[in-house]
Order: C-alpha cells, then structure tokens, then sequence
C-alpha cells in the first residue's frame, strides 16, 4: 500500500506540474481557494505498481479477482482505472451509479467497481455515501468508510456519492472500473494506453481482450506525430514536464485550464468559433 500511495501522490504533484492534470477549481461559493479533487487516470501506464494492482498481483488479489469474475462472469475488462486526491473542503458528488447503461438494467450487472482505501475513509474524512440493496431495488443510506488498505467490491449498479472532505488532509483512493467484454470501456486503451512494452500478457487480456493486444486491423492506433502521451511522470524528472503532451489539445484541457486559470492545466488546441471565450461571455452580459 506504501508504494501505490508514494506513486499516486507523486504522479499527480507532476501531473499538476506539467499541467496536465484532471483538477477543477478550487473555488468555493465565497471565492476563496478551498479544496480540490485531482483525478489520476489511465493508471495502468503510470507505473509498476499500477500494473500489479490491476493484475491483482498485490496483497490478496486473487480474492479481488475472484469476486469480479463471479460478478461478471468470465472475459471480463478493466474498463477504466484511475486514482482520486480529495482534499479538505472537497469532493461532493451527487447521487448517481457507474452502470448508467443499458436501462433498464437487466436482471445481473454488466460493470462492476474495486475501491482501493489508501487513507481513512470516514465521514469526516470524505468516504462513500452508498445506498444498499439499490441493485436490486431496495432502499437506505449509509457510508462507506474503512482503514487504509481496505478494498470495497460492488455491483455497478449500486447508487453511491463520493461525501465532501471535512477534515484537514487528502483522501487517497484508487478505482478500477470492471465491464463485461461486449461493453464500451470508459477509457479506450488502444488511445490511452502507452506503456505496452511493460505490459504482461494478463494485463493486455484484461485491456484488450487478448493477450496479443490485436483484435483486428480496425483496432490499430496510430498517434499524431510529435504529440507525447501523459504516462508515467516524476517530480524526481522535472524535466520531463516540458514536452509537447496530447493532453493540451483536448476539450477536457480546455475545460480544466478555464477552471483553474491555467495554474494545473494548459490548453494549446485551437480557439473553437462555435464556444465563446470568457471574456466574450463578459461582453455579452
């Protein structure tokens, strides 16, 4: 637990560096800087550590494994993995559930969630308002807390909302998000995935759906030249934040940069006529 709480942490204090990083504002309703939620995505290619977690190669994961394989039944996906920073003043989501889709559900699950506690997960301390039996339509409220390295396993369907931080600190967690092997993963691995030559041939099963990584001509991805992915990244190797990353020329750096007034994010992609700038927003008012 040790060396995924060292990588995560030092991951996102780089990601925000090279502003790069998944991190909205930290605004409050007075306008004062609060807290923040940094998410860290794309795991899987940002670190050893990451690997083995997602293979369940760490303490106790073939009880992981053997779980989700008994929710979702075999072939299964991971089909999104990323790390979450809370920090004080932060965090509130609404009530919602990661399997939006097919609706109406069908009678078993076609996604499921792993939620790694890296830190007290408490009320306090910003854990998971979760309501049981909303999988199969029953009803309650409760949260979800637990020592640092307690692992939570839940049917995607299932109604949760991540609770607002109250207490001094950042709370550390990490998601692996599961799908049955016909459904739509939330990140595309043939896009997002960039550390293939460290990949084991579990890992690109359960990435691709095969251990060759090659599903069919249709599947090949080729990146723009001279565009760099947001892999593993280091404040030990500032140096490294100076590249030309893909992530500048998204609609999600835009939105990121606008939101922190471009202290974690930059945008670099082109002024799009049909979305009015702020200042142009200002002018119309």
């Amino acid at each position: 637990m040790a060396e995924a709480t060292e990588r995560l942490v030092d991951q996102a204090a780089a990601e925000r560096a090279a502003k790069v990083a998944q991190m909205g504002s930290r605004k409050n309703n007075s306008h004062d800087w609060g807290g923040s939620r940094q998410l860290v995505s794309n795991l899987p290619s940002k670190g050893d550590i990451w690997r083995k977690v997602a293979t369940y190669e760490t303490h106790n994961g073939a009880l992981v494994e053997d779980l989700m394989q008994n929710i979702l039944g075999k072939g299964f996906l991971i089909s999104s993995m990323h790390g979450v920073l809370v920090e004080e003043g932060a965090g509130g989501q609404s009530m919602h559930q990661d399997q939006s889709f097919p609706l109406p559900h069908p009678p078993f699950p076609v996604h499921a969630n792993v939620i790694y506690m890296y830190t007290p997960w408490s009320l306090e301390n910003g854990g998971t308002y979760v309501i049981p039996g909303s999988a199969t339509d029953g009803s309650g409220n409760s949260i979800l807390c637990g020592p640092p390295g307690t692992c939570f396993v839940s049917d995607g369907r299932l109604l949760h909302a991540g609770a607002p931080r109250l207490a001094p600190g950042v709370r550390l967690g990490n998601n692996i998000y599961h799908c049955r092997a016909q459904m739509k993963q939330q990140e595309n691995p043939w896009v997002s995935f960039c550390a293939m030559d460290q990949a084991s041939p579990k890992l690109k099963r359960l990435l691709f759906g095969s251990e060759s990584a090659e599903i069919g001509f249709g599947q090949i991805h080729l990146r723009a030249g001279g565009v760099v992915p947001v892999g593993e990244l280091s404040m030990s190797r500032p140096e490294e934040f100076d590249q030309d990353f893909d992530f500048y020329y998204t609609e999600q750096a835009r939105t990121y940069a606008n939101e922190t007034e471009g202290e974690t994010a930059m945008y670099n992609g082109p002024t799009r006529p049909d979305i009015m700038q702020p200042e142009q927003q200002a002018s119309k008012l």
